[in-house]
């Protein structure tokens, strides 16, 4: 009997000391996947950190920067990598910026300026696009005032039935992603490379492969209303007075011409744009280049939404009204040495008269702002973000910033999965 009864004490003591290992067990897996996430948690911080560093370089390079006058020959142009050709997006991100600890980031700067700004676009610009007529009627739609639908378009009674009812936003968009909240917009049209364009080309990445329309879009974008050395640009808009006709006739105006512009009466209606401007009778090639160089028809020391001659790629360029395949190509050819002097140099291609005048009106040479593409890494874990930077009041600051919430390198940047060099963070080439 006793031999029975030590017999069931073992058993329960075997069993006691299961439960005890397996509930080690448990507090051990419990305290590993702990660990687990504790560390996780480490790295994304520490991925994260390593992007708002890349920032902080991408900072530090474009500081010196002439906002009057932004080419792909600028040391910010070739931060992280090479600068791109105007085909392509370049090869800038292949370069990997190394610390000391491991961790990591590469990153990109791309000139605002290169890209559509969609709170600036038109209609018969959206229309050059791989979009369908209900999704161009529809962002017309999101982003300006008034409940008067178009014929494929959207307004608040649309929105306002959906299962998660909203309003449309009836005013500019805040960043680019906002489009999927607009009718007929998905993610596919986005961030999915387009099947068929009405374009010629599409953008595509240093090995061919075609972007998505996300990598043509900002919403964010402008430059200074000077000229290249930064001197302030005569306002035609505000009349001629005695002063602005002695420094048209010191930059080599033809008197003919500013009697023309200061005359009034009768059959007489203002100049108020480059078009016009140029269909005056006698108005040569010379005088339109000195002319788009020196003035201008507004009052605001910014313009927003301007294409910048010296960075657009390609597919951007024809999709702007007036810039035909072939000047949209020659504008390309000239990138490698840059439109220096301003946009009196598009005369230089064959443009004259309101022809001139209507391409003009898109384009400036110079920016103020930029987009920082920033990809961090820790132990595996990487953290991309987007930042907007730009000259505001002289003083160059981040606008915003964007983490994205993508499984590696967001594709519209167009990387590739591979670094080609390396070397220390905080050091540029």
């Amino acid at each position: 009997m006793k031999s029975r009864n030590k017999g069931y004490i073992l058993i329960e003591a075997l069993i006691a000391v299961a439960g005890l290992l397996a509930l080690m067990a448990i507090l051990v897996s419990d305290q590993q996947a702990h660990l687990d996430l504790v560390q996780g948690n480490l790295r994304q911080t520490r991925a994260e950190a390593c992007a708002d560093a890349a920032v902080q370089q991408a900072l530090a390079v474009l500081s010196t920067t002439n906002e009057g006058l932004v080419t792909l020959n600028d040391t910010w142009a070739e931060l992280g990598g090479q600068a791109g050709t105007s085909q392509t997006q370049g090869t800038q991100g292949t370069e990997e910026y190394d610390f000391p600890d491991g961790t990591s980031f590469r990153e990109q700067v791309v000139d605002a300026g290169s890209l559509i700004n969609l709170n600036n676009v038109t209609e018969a610009q959206l229309q050059q696009l791989p979009l369908d007529q209900d999704q161009v009627d529809s962002f017309l739609d999101w982003i300006q005032p008034g409940e008067n639908a178009r014929t494929d378009g959207a307004k608040d009674s649309f929105y306002n039935a959906l299962p998660t009812p909203y309003n449309a936003k009836l005013a500019q968009l805040t960043t680019v992603n906002e489009l999927l909240l607009i009718n007929n917009w998905t993610a596919q049209t986005l961030y999915q490379p387009p099947t068929d364009s009405t374009i010629l080309s599409l953008a595509t990445d240093s090995n061919g492969n075609v972007l998505p329309l996300a990598a043509l879009f900002t919403t964010d974008s402008g430059a200074p209303n000077e000229t290249v050395t930064g001197t302030t640009l005569v306002n035609l808009g505000a009349g001629i007075s005695g002063s602005t006709a002695t420094r048209l006739i010191g930059l080599g105006i033809s008197p003919r011409i500013i009697a023309r512009l200061r005359a009034t009466g009768p059959g007489l209606a203002p100049i108020n744009n480059f078009p016009e401007l140029f269909a005056l009778p006698g108005m040569t090639t010379s005088q339109e280049a000195l002319l788009l160089d020196n003035v201008t028809f507004s009052t605001a020391t910014r313009t927003t939404g301007t294409i910048n001659l010296n960075t657009a790629t390609l597919p951007v360029l024809q999709s702007i009204p007036f810039v035909s395949s072939t000047v949209a190509e020659a504008i390309v050819q000239q990138q490698s040495s840059g439109f220096t002097t301003g946009l009196g140099e598009l005369a230089n291609l064959g443009l004259t008269g309101p022809l001139l005048g209507e391409v003009a009106t898109g384009f400036t040479v110079g920016s103020d702002t930029w987009i920082v593409r920033a990809y961090g890494q820790s132990g595996g874990v990487g953290s991309a973000e987007e930042a907007v930077v730009g000259f505001r009041n002289s003083q160059l600051q981040i606008i915003s910033i964007n983490r994205l919430h993508t499984a590696g390198i967001p594709s519209w940047w167009g990387w590739d999965s591979t670094t080609t060099s390396t070397q220390q963070a905080g050091v540029t080439q």
